[in-house]
């Protein structure tokens, strides 16, 4: 439908229009490629934003403007994680705290949580690059301001995919210092995820959110010596690889297999 109206609506006669139908094409460009990790189709989307963010002027037209902006930030955030291009995702965080005014809390209050949660991803992408602990860190007071308006009930599918990444950054920092109640708190950020990442509706996500919280388990277990938590840990790690088989999920399988290895050495079963 966009690329119909962008092959009838004039340039030059009507730039705005022509722009504002080059930003909605992004937008689905952008959606379909994070549902199936699309890189080619992030950098397509990319290239429309940029075009038409030439013709939307923010003075004028601000929420459309932002909308745009926060896109491409998407699309940028995602190229550079993928590419381990810090300076990429550094971008797309500068993009998410010039549109955060914007989208302010009282009348944007669900925009307002996405964008804390989205500079959060982005915090979390530059901590791993780097290897620094205090991008981690940032990274925790943004998912929790997010948490505050993005809900399950709001948002379900974005506020699952938030508490994974809320735990994951947990978990890193939990084993940067040695904090047995980050690694608590990641366990319970894993758990929520899975209440909306189920089997049925996503195997593949619902497998990876077993494998990390099977992963903080044990980690647990170990800290505490607790073999409750062990065998929370084994069953979470045979989750997994019930969906990551040796031949569709290579890496994963090896993963979940050495993590459940470990596991069970540790319980005296191996």
């Amino acid at each position: 439908v966009f690329a119909e109206a962008l092959s009838i609506r004039d340039r030059k006669a009507d730039p705005l229009g022509w722009a504002l139908d080059m930003a909605n094409a992004a937008n689905l460009d952008v959606a379909l490629a994070d549902r199936n990790v699309d890189y080619a189709r992030f950098k397509a989307a990319e290239d429309k934003l940029v075009q038409a963010l030439v013709y939307i002027d923010p003075a004028v037209n601000r929420i459309e403007w932002a909308q745009a902006k926060n896109n491409l930030a998407i699309a940028l955030r995602a190229q550079g994680a993928n590419g381990r291009d810090v300076n990429q995702v550094r971008k797309a965080l500068g993009i998410y705290e010039e549109i955060l005014p914007i989208f302010d809390r009282k009348t944007f209050p669900l925009d307002w949580g996405t964008t804390n949660g989205n500079i959060a991803v982005a915090l979390t992408n530059v901590g791993a690059l780097e290897v620094n602990i205090g991008e981690f860190e940032k990274a925790v007071g943004y998912y929790r301001q997010a948490f505050e308006e993005v809900t399950r009930a709001r948002a379900p599918m974005f506020w699952s995919k938030l508490q994974n990444a809320y735990g994951m950054t947990l978990q890193i920092i939990a084993a940067m210092k040695s904090d047995n109640a980050m690694l608590e708190e990641a366990a319970k950020a894993f758990r929520a995820a899975l209440e909306v990442r189920t089997r049925d509706v996503n195997a593949e996500l619902w497998a990876e959110s077993q494998q990390l919280l099977a992963s903080t388990l044990s980690s647990l277990a170990s800290a505490k010596s607790d073999p409750a938590l062990s065998d929370e840990a084994i069953a979470a790690y045979k989750a997994a690889r019930e969906v990551f088989t040796r031949d569709a999920f290579p890496a994963d399988w090896r993963s979940a297999s050495a993590g459940l290895a470990s596991a069970l050495q540790g319980k005296g079963i191996l």
